[in-house]
This record gives C-alpha cells, structure tokens and sequence, in this order.
C-alpha cells in the first residue's frame, strides 16, 4: 500500500515510476535459506532507506 499515488493496476512497484514513492506497508514472508539477511540488512534497508513505517515479518513455522 502507497499512500497519495493513482490507483490503477500494477504487475510490479518502481519507485522511480511512481515519484519516488515508497510502500507504506512490507510484510516479508520469512524462509529458512533467507532469514539471518531478513532479519538484518532487509530490515536496515526498510527502515532506513525505505523509511517504511509499517514491517512485519511473518514466519510460517512459528504459528
């Protein structure tokens, strides 16, 4: 979700095609293979560069 952008359908999101806008909301699904680069650069570059106000993770094995 992007807040103040047309809505219209999308097949992806640029940031640059939609003036420099970043998503809103990221829900990152976790995997195995994956979840130490999750949990540590992916979240620095959300919060930081992305300046996302809304994170999540979600972790199948963890319900």
């Amino acid at each position: 979700m992007v807040s103040d952008t047309q809505k219209r359908p999308r097949k992806i999101w640029v940031v640059w095609g939609e003036g420099g806008k970043y998503s809103n909301i990221i829900i990152e699904i976790l995997s195995d293979s994956t979840v130490n680069i999750d949990r540590t650069q992916n979240k620095g570059l959300y919060q930081h560069t992305f300046r996302t106000p809304e994170y999540f993770w979600f972790d199948l094995y963890s319900l």
